[in-house]
């Protein structure tokens, strides 16, 4: 018998799910919290959806807001612009003006943030500017190398869901 091919599955990364990886990322929180957060079982479905290969229920958007310290109003708009094109136009009236929008301080003390999130965003506040500069430079080139799917060396690799 041959072997069986691995099908390929291409995935649409939108300005949605650019989002979603970005804040995660920023907020250093892993898959598995987020995902807990809003109410699945399983890590990998906040994988497939910052891929472009899943879609998430729009009913669970404003958790994943709050889950990651974002406007739950402009996520949602993001959402179903993406999700329901037709519905949007309806409700809005044309294409939606996208600027990201974090939360205000006082908007980030009504979310739900892990005691480690909380504690290693502390620490991170706390450093120097010029460190904290360093580190953000080196997170975006991490990510975008991961987006463009270069490999790491095995050595400066990370172990899966230790982000």
């Amino acid at each position: 018998m041959p072997p069986r091919r691995r099908r390929e599955h291409k995935g649409q990364v939108s300005e949605f799910t650019k989002v979603i990886s970005e804040r995660r990322l920023a907020l250093g929180k892993t898959q598995a919290e987020i995902a807990r957060d809003i109410g699945v079982s399983s890590p990998e479905f906040i994988g497939m959806v910052e891929a472009g290969l899943r879609r998430i229920d729009l009913n669970r958007v404003p958790m994943l807001a709050r889950a990651l310290n974002y406007d739950p109003a402009e996520l949602c708009k993001l959402a179903l612009q993406e999700q329901a094109p037709e519905l949007f136009r309806t409700l809005f009236g044309g294409a939606y003006s996208f600027t990201p929008k974090e939360l205000s301080p006082q908007e980030v003390n009504t979310v739900h943030v892990s005691r480690d999130t909380r504690e290693l965003l502390e620490r991170l506040h706390a450093l120097p500017a010029e460190l904290t500069r360093l580190i953000e430079g080196l997170v975006r080139y991490l990510y975008s190398a991961h987006l463009a799917g270069s490999r790491l060396p095995r050595s400066l690799r990370l172990k899966p869901y230790e982000l």
